[in-house]
């Protein structure tokens, strides 16, 4: 699960604006096969938000492979994105 959230989390820190934050608020995995030697895990958004003006769920996919080429799991992690005040980015 964790290797699943990793790209993701940085997926998604790279699609918003740098005055905002975000917070895991749901991850769901699917364990397809016993997952054996080197794992590689990869996620991927079709767009960047450039303008946020309240909170939003943002939903991410990822999926873990085998060192075959095989997927060994799938995982579905939603991010709460929210504004950053001016104030609160201060401190």
């Amino acid at each position: 699960a964790n290797l699943a959230e990793f790209p993701a989390g940085l997926c998604l820190h790279t699609a918003i604006p740098t005055n905002s934050r975000a917070i895991l608020v749901k991850l769901e995995v699917e364990y397809l096969k016993k997952a054996r030697g080197t794992l590689t895990s990869k996620a991927s958004m079709e767009n960047t938000i450039e303008h946020l003006e309240a909170p939003t769920h943002v939903s991410i996919d990822s999926s873990i492979c085998d060192s075959s080429g095989t997927t060994v799991a799938t995982a579905r992690t939603t991010w709460l994105v929210s504004p950053v005040s001016e104030e609160s980015s201060k401190s």
